[in-house]
């Protein structure tokens, strides 16, 4: 196996070698007949060298690129000249022209190239910047309102089970909510009132046969009142439960559920009054 790899790895040298020896061949007679000034013959050899596929080094395919602009500048050929500067920008944006080599009339024309460039490229990369600004804003502004509705809902389901859902736009569900909310609220104000009365008419009731009559009464009221605040309570959580938890609206549900925690409890006090505990996590 390791003769086997060394066997392979002399292959590729070896192939490489003898690949490399045409393309400095060609390379040298590109250069010979562009000093000859012969350049038809220096378009057609470099052309030929592009188009085989030969791994040239950086160094030789730029000078290749220069040649070629050169000898399409010289005959007036401002358009491929521009196609050949701009390769050898693309490898490498601070190559410099010989100066023996190159007359200034043409460094001239290579740097204007190199400046409009330039001037492209910052160009570019500030509409790129700009582009990008104007994304992050626009962006901004949608979590903003999406949180702005959240929250809306938020404080509004807070107040009354069902207005939540009917400020998300889930208007079934909201009116629903809210009617029940709304009957659970005008029950259980009637029934306070009414076991309120009831209590005192139990305990100002001074005759023996109708004390434990009185008491069944006010305690009916009592249990029916704690009965519906209960039924309320369990409406309201299941209201924010359903709101911000189970919302297919994602405007709605997905911003909140990213900025706020929160956890219900309910508890009954020494007074057998239950007590609804709210926390938030913001």
């Amino acid at each position: 196996m390791r003769l086997l790899n060394i066997f392979l790895g002399f292959t590729l040298l070896l192939h490489t070698a003898l690949d490399a020896q045409p393309s400095s061949k060609k390379l040298a007679e590109i250069e010979q007949r562009f000093r000859a000034q012969e350049y038809d013959v220096v378009l057609q050899l470099s052309d030929s060298l592009l188009k085989s596929g030969s791994a040239l080094e950086e160094n030789d395919l730029t000078r290749i690129h220069e040649i070629r602009a050169i000898v399409y500048y010289t005959r007036d050929e401002l358009q491929n000249s521009l196609f050949s500067f701009l390769s050898i920008l693309e490898m490498n944006p601070s190559h410099q022209l010989d100066p023996v080599r190159t007359s200034p009339k043409i460094r001239t024309y290579f740097e204007e190239i190199r400046r409009d460039l330039l001037a492209k490229q910052r160009l570019a990369e500030q509409n790129r910047s700009r582009r990008q600004e104007q994304i992050d804003s626009l962006q901004t502004a949608i979590e903003n309102r999406s949180f702005a509705r959240a929250r809306g809902a938020m404080i509004r389901s807070i107040v009354l089970p069902g207005w939540g859902h009917l400020h998300s736009g889930k208007r079934n569900k909201g009116w629903t909510l809210t009617a029940l909310s709304l009957g659970s609220v005008g029950l259980g104000t009637w029934f306070s009132i009414e076991t309120a009365s009831r209590e005192n008419d139990y305990l100002n009731e001074t005759n023996p046969t109708l004390i434990q009559p009185k008491y069944n009464s006010f305690n009916d009221a009592y249990q029916m009142r704690n009965s519906i605040y209960l039924t309320f309570a369990a409406l309201w959580i299941y209201s924010q439960i359903d709101l911000f938890y189970f919302s297919s609206d994602r405007d709605t549900a997905v911003p909140f559920k990213k900025s706020l925690t929160y956890v219900p409890a309910v508890s009954l006090t020494r007074d057998n009054r239950f007590q609804l505990d709210w926390r938030f996590h913001w």
